[in-house]
Formats: C-alpha cells, structure tokens, sequence
C-alpha cells in the first residue's frame, strides 16, 4: 500500500517560507497600514538585509483551486514589494495560468522544500510608508545595538573574543574528559571480551570431553548425567583390579616415604 502525501495546509507552506528567509526580515501576515479604514493583509512580507539592495518580496499562499481562480485582491500588493510570487502545493497552479507581474513557486511533495516554477519579474518600487511604519510599531521588537555608548565597538569585540576564548577552553576540556572516559570504557569492554574468550574456549574443551563420554551437555541436567556415567564406568572396572590399584598405591607410598629416609640419612 502506498503511503499517501502529507496534507499541505497554509501554515505548512508560511513555515517553509519562513524556514527560505531565515536570515531575512520576515512578517507572516503583514498589513500595509493602519487598521481604520481598511487595510490590505498578505500572507507574507520579506526584505533581504541589505544597504546596497534592499529589496522586498510578497508571497500569496494558495492551497486550493477555487480560491486561486476567485482571487482578484492580489494586484493590490504590487505596490508594497518588488517581487510577487503565488506560493502553492506541487502542480497546483500551471505556469501559464500566473500573471506576467507574479512568479510561481512549489513546495514539494514531500513539504521539505520550495522551488522556483517561475521567476517574478523585478519591478522597481517605492514602497509606501505606512507599511513601515506598520511593521516598525507592531511587529518589531527594538534592542539596543552592541556598538551603543554604553559599550565601545573596541570592548565589545575584546570581550567577544574573550568569550570566545573561554568558550574554546572550556570545549576542549570537555571533549578530553569525554575522550578519556570513552577510551576507557572502550578500554574495559575489550578486557572483558578477552575474558570471556578464554572462559568460553575452556568451556568448549569441557564440551568436547563430555561429548566423548557420551554426555550430552544439553540435556535436562547434564550434573545427574555425569554422575551417571561415572557410575557405569566404575561399574566396568573388575574388583580384582581395583583393589590392585589400590594395593599398588599403598606400595608406591611406602616406597617414597623410606626413599625419602634414606635421602635424609645421606644428607645427615
């Protein structure tokens, strides 16, 4: 069974938007102006962070047909960017169907990326003041800058460097500790694997020996199969003959011990 697509919603194209201009300024759901009187909204207002080109992109999200086909707001936004794009899921809007003033992008069908259908035309505009006095108002946050009066940009890059330099050091000592523990634990892992190598090849020799007695280690209890077979094996040694080992043994400790006293006579 083949997996279906994922569902494209507005938000799923706005984030992937989002995720295109991070290093932008980026306003989902801009307005050009003040809220009394009526106001235009587009889905998405970008300007790249550049003196030298400052130039202002504004995405129309479209994820169904009808509401493509039933759009006539749009050339309203022209004024506020110089780029235009109708943003869409894969083969929504066909290439012919956009406007010569608007571009086409697609996201694709796996909603991992967006990629360029047709590319909007540049138009040069001067964009309106209100609109910046909109996003500046309410949807900007203000910090202070890191070369204010308050730090001069000479201190301010001493103490970046600074914390930089600490930042390394610490980095390093912390990599060294964790090299040192890993190389340990590697350490241990292969002594107990050399370990456990020599148990299992003793292991192994038992098997093979029990295996030769006709003793089968796998068995319910292999300690009662052992005794057993001892049993038998005892059982196959005449009488006669055990008690001539037996004899044979007390000889043989007789005999060492008087050795053993006439060595110590020699010597004394």
């Amino acid at each position: 069974m083949s997996k279906k697509p994922p569902v494209v919603t507005s938000k799923t194209i706005l984030e992937a938007l989002r995720y295109k201009h991070s290093e932008d300024i980026f306003v989902p759901e801009c307005k050009n102006g003040s809220s009394y009187g009526g106001h235009l909204r587009m889905d998405a207002w970008v300007s790249a962070k550049s003196w030298a080109n400052p130039s202002t992109t504004v995405y129309e999200i479209k994820v169904n047909r009808s509401d493509f086909l039933g759009d006539n707001k749009w050339p309203g936004y022209l004024p506020y960017c110089n780029y235009f794009y109708f943003v869409c899921p894969s083969k929504l809007i066909s290439v012919d169907e956009v406007p010569p003033d608007a571009g086409l992008m697609y996201l694709s069908s796996t909603g991992t990326r967006l990629y360029t259908k047709k590319k909007a035309p540049y138009r040069q505009v001067d964009i309106p003041e209100d609109l910046y006095r909109y996003i500046l108002m309410w949807r900007s946050i203000v910090t202070r800058e890191s070369n204010s009066s308050t730090v001069s940009r000479k201190e301010f890059w001493e103490n970046w460097l600074e914390e930089r330099k600490i930042n390394s050091s610490f980095g390093y000592q912390v990599g060294k500790i964790l090299r040192k523990t890993i190389e340990k634990k590697i350490d241990d892992v292969n002594e107990t694997n050399k370990s456990l190598q020599r148990r299992f090849e003793k292991y192994d020799h038992l098997l093979e020996f029990l295996k030769e007695i006709d003793v089968d280690p796998e068995t319910y209890s292999p300690r009662r199969s052992v005794e057993t077979k001892l049993k038998e094996l005892d059982l196959l040694i005449p009488d006669d003959l055990k008690w001539s080992i037996i004899h044979a043994k007390d000889n043989l400790v007789q005999l060492t011990e008087k050795l053993e006293e006439l060595n110590k006579k020699r010597k004394g």
